[in-house]
């Protein structure tokens, strides 16, 4: 399925360093790598039930990146949907997100991504892990423990607290 990757590369401008298109490996890397930056992995709660359901939703303000992101997507067989958040503020730009919610939605994605993530690696594995063990259960079965674990690790690896950026002082 990778191979179909290919046509939706961009052509190269010399700043990828290869001659010719991008290999389907490269593109996953993008994907990855532009998860990484302006993506989020992680839950979403019913508010009726204890239920949680796996997500990655990546946002941007440029709606050729999404538009690739939605190919690449759709070449992998990962199926998403597009929302347009209405902008209220004329400073502020018009945003996309693209989101891939659910179970049998996510599971495929990171299987084919995880190897290409950096910064948020351990929150994939975690949402990985919790979709292969629900996805292994009889449908409506309780949480457990070892969902409840799980479901605490990506709370705690989304919430580290303050960035470790520093700033420097302002001087005037």
């Amino acid at each position: 399925m990778l191979e179909t990757l290919q046509k939706v590369s961009p052509p190269d401008n010399g700043t990828m360093g290869d001659t010719g298109s991008q290999s389907a490996g490269n593109t996953v890397s993008w994907l990855g790598g532009f998860i990484d930056g302006e993506g989020s992995i992680g839950f979403d709660k019913t508010s009726k039930k204890d239920f949680h359901y796996p997500h990655v939703i990546i946002t941007s303000t440029h709606k050729p990146t999404i538009e690739r992101v939605v190919e690449i997507l759709s070449a992998i067989g990962v199926q998403c949907w597009v929302t347009k958040h209405t902008v209220k503020n004329p400073k502020h730009k018009q945003d996309w997100n693209v989101i891939i919610r659910g179970l049998k939605r996510v599971k495929p994605l990171l299987d084919i991504i995880i190897p290409h993530l950096f910064t948020k690696r351990e929150q994939a594995q975690a949402i990985l892990d919790f979709t292969n063990y629900r996805l292994s259960l009889p449908s409506h079965t309780p949480y457990g423990g070892k969902e409840k674990s799980i479901i605490a690790r990506l709370h705690q690896l989304n919430h580290r607290g303050p960035s470790e950026t520093t700033r420097a002082p302002q001087t005037n």
